[in-house]
């Protein structure tokens, strides 16, 4: 897309007014053919997430809330069909053309360096809990030797810190922006 501005959701085909979008929504897109937009053309919906203040205030993550395909395409809007969410898209999230990430060539695993750790920041939108198969921003990057497709070791330390450890499960590593934090 061709266009100084980002691209972002308007509202809903039909005016309703709608602050939130899921699976069944066609949505109006802020830009049409004078920015670039074509029918057919797929395109994610982000937006910026912060977590909660108290974690990290300088911290936020590129949220990733779903995909939409272009249905229509007129000079200076566009409508779109929600073809995928990660759970819902709302009134000015921003559109990027569709570009699936080549998948990871996860590492083999390997010994644990306990001493080489850092603390988990916070879950996306600020989850303090992480779950299975979630993501989370790490308080390490590349500047610590953290790379994508690398594992990752989750663990707490035990009796007040005297080394010993239990293990509460593995993460992979999918980016190692170079700052400090990391989603895995």
């Amino acid at each position: 897309m061709a266009s100084s501005r980002p691209l972002a959701i308007i509202g809903t085909r039909d005016g309703t007014a709608k602050s939130y979008f899921g699976p069944s929504d066609t949505i109006v897109i802020s830009g049409g053919r004078a920015n670039g937009v074509a029918v057919g053309q797929a395109c994610f919906v982000r937006r910026l997430l912060s977590p909660d203040r108290s974690i990290a205030r300088a911290a936020t993550v590129l949220h990733t809330a779903g995909w939409v395909r272009i249905v229509e395409a007129a000079r200076d809007r566009s409508v779109a069909a929600v073809a995928g969410v990660c759970g819902h898209l709302q009134r000015g999230d921003v559109l990027e053309t569709l570009r699936w990430p080549a998948p990871l060539a996860v590492s083999r695993p390997g010994e644990p360096d306990y001493d080489n750790s850092g603390p988990v920041m916070f879950g996306l939108a600020g989850r303090s809990l992480i779950a299975e198969n979630a993501y989370f921003v790490l308080g390490l990057g590349d500047a610590h030797g953290v790379c994508p497709s690398q594992r990752l070791i989750m663990f707490r330390h035990t009796l007040n810190g005297l080394r010993a450890v239990t293990e509460l499960g593995q993460a992979i590593a999918v980016a190692a922006p170079p700052s400090q934090q990391q989603l895995a």
